[in-house]
């Protein structure tokens, strides 16, 4: 993934869910830093306890995680989804998952359209 944020050693300071975005804010040597994920179709983070320290991140397209959300979807519509309010999701080509692992081995998933650093 190209952005600016330095992912290891940042700190996870919030996860907001909405409609067609996850927006996950991040603290990077001091400034809060934000990346959204576009039209999403799956999120996951379990496990979580303690530690918000980021040790590395990832963005990965087709992934495991990525396919069994679209199958799920697919599924649910005999394969054929209908059209959303999203565009993102309307108009995606393949989907991507944004995975952070934290310093505890905690994983947090989205899988999405488009990441984009805001």
């Amino acid at each position: 993934m190209t952005t600016s944020i330095r992912w290891a050693d940042s700190e996870l300071v919030g996860v907001q869910l909405g409609y067609d975005t996850v927006l996950v804010t991040v603290r990077d040597s001091g400034l809060e830093r934000r990346v959204r994920a576009e039209g999403y179709i799956g999120f996951e983070y379990n496990g979580a306890w303690d530690e918000l320290v980021i040790d590395h991140a990832e963005v990965v397209f087709g992934d495991a995680f990525a396919t069994a959300a679209w199958r799920s979807i697919q599924e649910r519509y005999s394969g054929s989804p209908p059209s959303t309010g999203s565009p993102a999701r309307n108009e995606a080509a393949g989907w991507q998952t944004l995975t952070l692992t934290f310093s505890d081995g905690t994983v947090m998933r989205c899988a999405c359209a488009a990441i984009v650093e805001e």
